[in-house]
This record gives C-alpha cells, structure tokens and sequence, in this order.
C-alpha cells in the first residue's frame, strides 16, 4: 500500500510540475486567448460571429471531427492488433494511435502522391466512420466513470469555448493553418521553399487538412482540442497503470 501510494505521488509531482512549466511558459497566451473568447461569447446573439450565427459552423466542426475520431479510432484498432497489442490499452490508446501514428502517415502519403483533396478526403473519412460503426463496439462507462467525465468536463469547458472562437494568432493564420491550407490548394504535399515552417514536423498539420476540407478551419482547430481531453485520459491511464505496478509488483 506504502508503495502504491509512494509511485503515485511521484507520478503526481512529476505531472504537476511539467503542467506548471507549460502553463509559466504559455500564460500570456493564455490569458489573451481567455479575455478573447470571453469577449467573442459576449457578442449579442443575432450578430454577425455571436452564437446563435456560428451554431451551423460549430455543428459542422463537430461532426467533422466525429467522423476523424472513429476513423482514427479504427485505424488505431486495426494497428494494435497487427503489432500483437491487442486491445490492452483500451479505447484512449487505440485513437491515440490512429490519430497521432497511422492516420497522418495515410493522409502525409496521399498527399506526396498527388492525392491532397477535399472530396477524397470526405469519401474516405466517411466509408471509416461507418465501417468503425459497424465493427467496434463501445464499451460501458461506470459510474465511477461518469462521475470524472462530468468533472473532466467542467474543467474542459473553458478550453472547449476558446477552441470554439474563429482563429487570429498570428502562428496559426501563418503556419498551422495556412500550409495544409496550401496543400490542399495545390492538391499535394511540396516542398514548400523558402517558407522555413514547411521544414517542420507535420503530423498534426497534415491532419488539419481533412479537418479543413470538411468542415473549415474551425473543425481544424477542434480537432486540435480533441487532444486535450485525450491527453488527460491518458494520464489517467498511466496513473493507474502506476498504481497498480507499485501494489502488484509487476506490469499489468
């Protein structure tokens, strides 16, 4: 029991205090982006850009990125199984993986192909949402589970809604979302000369650019969001993936 809780602790420190650096490093940030999204919801609903106005976009964005999540989901799936995982890290892991390893390595290859488009992105996205629908099957929540979704949730809330706002960073007007943007227009992946970002890591870029095809730079910035949440979860995991190595003595 001693164990136990020692690793947790550990683990516990070791979280806060990487969140605690990330959140010194990025507060300006931050705080821009909350008093933004303060100000934006704030807008009288009617207004050009208000609530009641952006609804059909968010709903877009939204199942947009449903339609990203059970692909990834699927891909992921099918990946684990084809290394030997299996299904051990459960449902986080398995999206985790399709959507962070195996479905940018698809949409980075269509695109050195020749195939960066909008409509083969929709026909594809849409025939692995419903072959997803047909071979996974959820798996219930108990209600120790709901209970931390419903608290996950209220924490997430006020970064769901600044996600929600349209995008005016100046690195992402520039970067994260102007080159798939590019792509998409030019219908491949180049190299995109002498613009230095196209010499970065694009894994998350390539995937902003089905987002972007289906339903706008906001179901980009959504599916950007998505990773929050995954993220949290996936701690989650590892914490109890922890505690349980610390009271067994081994892996689980």
């Amino acid at each position: 029991m001693k164990s136990t809780l020692k690793l947790q602790s550990i683990f516990t420190a070791w979280t806060a205090l990487c969140l605690g650096i990330f959140l010194a490093t990025i507060m300006p940030a931050l705080v821009e982006g909350f008093h933004r999204a303060a100000w934006f919801w704030r807008v009288s609903p009617g207004a050009p850009g208000s609530i009641m106005a952006v609804i059909p976009a968010h709903a877009k964005s939204a199942g947009t990125v449903l339609l990203m999540a059970m692909a990834g989901l699927l891909a992921g799936r099918s990946f684990l199984a084809w290394a030997g995982v299996g299904r051990s890290g459960g449902f986080p892991v398995a999206l985790t993986a399709g959507l962070a390893l195996v479905l940018p390595a698809l949409v980075f290859g269509l695109g050195l192909a020749g195939l960066f488009r909008g409509p083969l992105f929709t026909v594809l996205l849409v025939v692995a949402a419903i072959a997803a629908s047909i071979r996974l099957r959820p798996a219930g929540i108990a209600s120790a589970g709901w209970m931390a979704a419903i608290g996950a949730g209220i924490l997430l809330a006020p970064s769901l809604l600044c996600a929600l706002v349209p995008e005016i960073q100046y690195d992402a007007l520039q970067y994260h979302l102007a080159l798939p943007r590019r792509f998409l227009d030019a219908g491949r992946i180049y190299l995109a000369d002498p613009w230095p970002h196209a010499n970065f890591h694009l894994a998350m870029e390539t995937m902003f650019a089905p987002a972007m095809a289906l339903g706008g730079d906001g179901a980009a910035k959504l599916f950007n969001w998505l990773f929050f949440p995954l993220l949290l979860v996936l701690v989650r995991r590892a914490a109890q993936s922890a505690g349980a190595t610390g009271a067994s003595g081994h892996l689980p």
